[in-house]
């Protein structure tokens, strides 16, 4: 099985990120609008996939009727005090990395089998590029980014919209959510693609210069590739 887990933060509160970036230059009803094309795009490319959505916020109750019908699993975190914590958070991986960590021991405790697990952030979308032969079989899979700017100092991070993890390396990928989410809380400096990039041991992993997934980012609307 292919399984799809989907983070959502639908209705962010007005507050700005680290370095007084905005946390949202999308209203509501634009995410909404986003995150159920992020849905079909699964659907169309993947029809027999199997989608579970993580949900930070508390949306309206016709928003969460529509997604709940169009994914096969619809986890609400709303009234979780950490969830609440960490999302609202200058830190803005914190709410994704604890939400991802809970659904990965949900579907590990409720013995959820899957062939991969592909991480996809609400919002972005599978585009033309994306195909399933061009995902390892046997380890995890991610596009690598590289600092480029300063020769003397190498700096390489994971893109995290969209990344594959196999069957044999789940428990591997539940202690890099863990070791992330602990980092950044100590230290704020961690953010969740430099934290997969080095929780992850880098035998486990297989870089790939595209994975086909494309949006706009939250904090300023720039479509982003990966």
């Amino acid at each position: 099985m292919q399984l799809f887990l989907i983070t959502s933060s639908l209705n962010p509160i007005a507050s700005n990120v680290k370095y007084n970036v905005p946390r949202s230059v999308f209203t509501m009803e634009e995410r909404f609008i986003q995150t159920v094309h992020t849905i079909t795009s699964i659907r169309d490319k993947v029809p027999n996939s199997y989608c579970i959505l993580l949900e930070t916020t508390n949306v309206p109750e016709n928003y969460r009727k529509t997604i709940e019908e169009t994914v096969d699993k619809y986890i609400d975190f709303s009234t979780s005090q950490f969830a609440k914590t960490f999302t609202e958070s200058k830190e803005k991986g914190m709410g994704e990395l604890f939400t991802l960590e809970k659904g990965l021991l949900h579907i590990l405790s409720n013995n959820i089998t899957f062939e991969r697990l592909y991480k996809i952030s609400g919002r972005y979308y599978l585009n033309d590029k994306f195909d399933l032969k061009s995902i390892s079989s046997n380890k995890c899979t991610f596009v690598k980014f590289e600092n480029k700017s300063d020769s003397n100092i190498k700096d390489y991070w994971y893109g995290t919209m969209l990344y594959s993890i196999d069957w044999n390396h789940r428990w591997e990928y539940l202690e890099a959510l863990n070791n992330s989410l602990i980092a950044m809380i100590i230290n704020g400096v961690v953010d969740i693609e430099h934290g997969m990039y080095s929780c992850i041991p880098p035998t486990s992993v297989e870089i790939i210069k595209t994975i086909g997934c494309q949006g706009q980012m939250s904090v300023n609307g720039q479509y982003a590739y990966h």
